[in-house]
């Protein structure tokens, strides 16, 4: 069993930072949403309020893993595995998250259940370069723009199209590693590609195979989510440019009022 340490425990003991929650349901499909209320208590325990997460909590039930990202201090970003223990209906973790400032100054909820995970795997720290990013960022929304150009159809609609076009949201995509553990990781750049596809640039190194089950979420400063899942097709070179694609299959809300709402295929 591996523990959070120095910088990496405290980004997850911070409300400050955004932290994803990758999961895998009972058919290896992967599952990556916001979980504003993900913190750690100790070095080995993770906490977040069942809120809101009703597909990420049928996976915890299901298959009982996890993996974390938390984007903080210097581009840093750090993945965490675990192992999920419950949901705990009272305590000293429900004392905790209702101590959070998502809950302490709203009057209308409060956390009544906290999922509980087991540190297992604190896989080494990366960090994101923002000068490269943004320039990165720029050629990949060209690419972008150069398949729309010849694409109709697919299965995002505006509003979603909208929301991954913006670059100033945070994204993130994951899939199911050969061992079964969800692999997460932040993207500066993730844009679609018409209605279709979403075109990104992810580490090559922990990118899957061609054919992969993927899928993506992006939340806005509003804090307004959308997830999409879909195939990797793999790295094209596109307007002179190497790109990741993800060709989109289904669209999910992952925020109010209907978070876990399929869009697309109507539910």
């Amino acid at each position: 069993m591996d523990k959070l340490e120095g910088k990496a425990l405290k980004a997850y003991k911070s409300e400050s930072y955004p932290k994803f929650l990758a999961t895998v349901d009972k058919n290896g499909i992967p599952n990556i949403v916001p979980v504003l209320t993900l913190q750690a208590v100790d070095p080995s325990t993770l906490i977040f309020g069942r809120l809101m997460v009703w597909k990420t909590a049928q996976n915890l039930e299901t298959t009982r893993i996890a993996t974390a990202c938390c984007f903080g201090p210097g581009a840093y970003y750090w993945r965490v595995r675990a192992d999920f223990v419950e949901f705990a209906k009272k305590g000293p973790h429900i004392e905790l998250l209702n101590e959070m400032s998502l809950f302490r100054y709203n009057a209308y909820a409060g956390a009544s259940e906290a999922g509980v995970f087991r540190v297992k795997e604190v896989l080494p720290h990366r960090k994101m370069n923002w000068a490269a990013g943004i320039i990165e960022m720029m050629g990949i929304h060209r690419a972008a723009k150069a398949i729309a150009a010849s694409k109709n159809g697919g299965p995002m609609p505006p509003k979603v199209i909208e929301h991954f076009n913006r670059r100033l949201a945070l994204k993130y995509i994951a899939y199911v590693n050969e061992d079964g553990w969800p692999e997460p990781q932040p993207v500066f750049s993730l844009f679609p590609a018409g209605a279709g596809s979403l075109v990104f640039k992810a580490d090559a190194d922990l990118l899957p195979p061609p054919g992969t089950m993927m899928a993506a979420s992006a939340i806005n400063q509003q804090l307004i989510a959308y997830q999409v899942k879909g195939r990797y097709r793999g790295r094209e070179k596109i307007a002179g440019r190497d790109a990741d694609i993800l060709d989109v299959t289904e669209v999910f809300t992952a925020s109010p009022p209907l978070p876990g709402k399929r869009v697309f295929p109507p539910q």
